[in-house]
């Protein structure tokens, strides 16, 4: 997707996502692949390919929000978000309007409110101060950033312990403000995020704006059929939850395996916004001494879910331990260096890593600057283009002491022979010229096996240094990097 945004074309992203501990590993195989999913991408390729394959792409269509529910799609002209988030805003006027004569106190709702962003900046500190706990405890889960092979156990504990914070929350909530006022005041977050998201994110206001609208339209279904001291207009005002059920728990699903442990901070801030919306069945519960024991027993749960998932998960043959290696080439100065955000215990490689911690921007300065990018003409949209060859990606800077970076997939790995024990820092200039130039297996940053370490170059009875091979003069030519590459090549 990329290469075709560089070119100023458009297209399609199809992918599915699950098991990342595996991706990109000698265990990335088809065993582990899911058939369902596998369909389901094939089921949407061949659809896109039906319905652009009769169509003049020429033409520029209308921008538009779509979204699954349910198995459909569901679209609708962007230039309706907007207006949507404007009937947000008027149909929350509305309802306070209407609900102050039928039992909705709009100061209780707006105590609510006022106190409901405690519990999402309660939520992001669980993910982030779980994973700072966790990457101390198990410094081995930051090599791959959370992304384990048994991550479920971790995302319950979290889970369970945002369960707590929101049930706290509610009880305290509920000592100034009905259930109908509190329900009202979570709504108004909605409303709130759908009018940001109209302006700064528009594809996805979505997620904000039908819970908004809906929403409001069912507490006051609510207060025009049920009594004022009716025990079942706390269960009735649940119902504002379904259309967030319907659209949020899919995205927070997707998001937990997509980022891993280190940003799930993000998905329970989601969850949180899904969850106050339900906890008005705690009212169902026949004391409040029910609550307190139910909450002791679920924060033990969740706190003891993250000890002994921490303490319980180890590596095996099918699991393997991740690792991180990288080579780095200062192609002025000659000079090789192993890089690796791990230590010294990794297998196989940790003999690798012989010199001391140090970061990228102290050992290699140059690399912490900027670097400057040529650029090329690019063919006219009609003209087709053959992607280039990949360019290395720049080194990332780490803030972190005592680790130096993400490493570089620059080098020729081997999954079978691992390298022989290398000086990080004081390699020979022979192998630090003749290192490939160009990745032959690509690999996730963070993980992957140990590059095979360059041969020496044959003896050359010539005095002259080979002639440089002159750049390609097209423009569009398909090998312009390769030949940018060998011409850039030192004798």
């Amino acid at each position: 997707m990329t290469i075709f945004d560089e070119a100023g074309m458009r297209g399609l992203n199809f992918a599915f996502m699950d098991g990342s501990a595996h991706y990109h590993t000698e265990h990335d195989s088809i065993s582990r692949l899911d058939r369902a999913s596998v369909q389901d991408m094939g089921d949407a390729a061949l659809a896109a390919a039906r319905r652009l394959g009769g169509a003049d792409l020429s033409q520029n269509g209308t921008d538009a929000t779509y979204f699954s529910l349910f198995g459909t799609i569901v679209s609708y002209p962007a230039w309706l978000t907007p207006s949507l988030a404007v009937m947000v805003v008027l149909g929350m006027f509305l309802l306070l309007w209407f609900g102050r004569c039928r039992g909705l106190s709009p100061g209780g709702a707006g105590r609510a409110a006022a106190t409901f962003p405690l519990t999402l900046i309660g939520a992001a500190a669980i993910g982030l101060a779980g994973w700072w706990v966790l990457s101390r405890v198990r410094p081995d889960f930051a090599l791959t950033e959370g992304s384990v092979h048994h991550g479920g156990r971790y995302l319950l504990g979290g889970a369970l312990l945002l369960l707590v914070l929101l049930v706290a929350w509610y009880r305290w909530a509920r000592r100034k403000a009905s259930p109908l006022d509190i329900a009202v005041g979570v709504l108004g977050w909605f409303a709130l995020l759908a009018v940001v998201c109209a302006v700064l994110l528009p594809e996805g206001a979505y997620l904000f704006t039908w819970p908004a609208l809906i929403g409001p339209a069912v507490v006051a279904m609510t207060l025009r059929f049920t009594a004022e001291q009716s025990p079942w207009r706390a269960v009735a005002v649940t119902a504002t939850a379904v259309p967030a059920v319907a659209l949020l728990l899919p995205v927070v699903l997707l998001l937990l395996p997509a980022f891993g442990l280190s940003s799930t901070a993000a998905p329970l801030v989601l969850a949180a916004l899904l969850g106050a919306l339900l906890l008005s069945l705690l009212e169902l519960l026949p004391s409040r001494r029910t609550v307190t024991a139910g909450m002791l027993a679920v924060a033990v749960a969740g706190v003891g879910t993250l000890v002994v998932g921490t303490a319980l998960d180890g590596y095996d043959a099918d699991e393997p331990r991740p690792v991180s290696l990288g080579y780095a080439l200062e192609s002025d100065t000659g000079k090789a260096t192993w890089v690796s955000l791990g230590d010294t215990s990794q297998p196989d490689i940790g003999e690798l890593l012989t010199g001391e911690p140090a970061r990228y921007d102290d050992r290699i300065p140059r690399w912490a600057a900027p670097h400057s990018r040529t650029e090329w003409p690019r063919p006219p949209p009609w003209m087709p283009r053959v992607p280039r060859t990949p360019r290395p990606p720049r080194p990332t800077v780490s803030a972190r002491s005592g680790s130096v970076s993400r490493p570089l997939p620059t080098p020729t790995a081997s999954t079978s022979t691992p390298a022989p024990a290398l000086t990080r820092s004081s390699m020979p200039p022979w192998r630090a010229r003749s290192s490939p130039a160009a990745p032959s297996t690509r690999r996730a940053p963070g993980v992957g096996a140990s590059p095979t370490p360059p041969r020496p170059p044959k003896a050359s009875t010539s005095s002259s240094a080979p002639a440089a091979r002159a750049p390609c003069p097209s423009a569009w030519c398909p090998q312009q990097s390769a030949c940018r590459t060998e011409s850039a090549r030192p004798p």
